[in-house]
């Protein structure tokens, strides 16, 4: 993904981060996302240099602008989310 981003579209980027990055962050995401932040910054940095490829933003650049602009919700916002639709069932 991150070696022929510079060749794709954002769309055909942003496809492949839902079908390679995103099932890492979401399986079983209630269960290790409550755990240190030390332990979580390799699926943090995982998951910002994704953006940063989809986005077609430098390494130094702030994700934030990117993360809405692509409408993808951050490691901590995906958890959140799990526990409200767990609680909710």
């Amino acid at each position: 993904m991150f070696k022929v981003g510079q060749f794709l579209s954002k769309v055909t980027i942003k496809t492949l981060y839902y079908s390679l990055v995103y099932p890492y962050i979401h399986y079983c995401n209630i269960i290790w996302a409550n755990n240190f932040p030390t332990r979580l910054s390799r699926i943090v940095t995982l998951q910002k240099r994704a953006v940063r490829t989809i986005a077609k933003i430098k390494y130094r650049d702030s994700t934030i602008n990117a993360f809405k602009e692509l409408k993808i919700l951050k490691v901590r916002e995906i958890t959140e989310l799990e526990i409200s639709l767990l609680m909710f069932d």
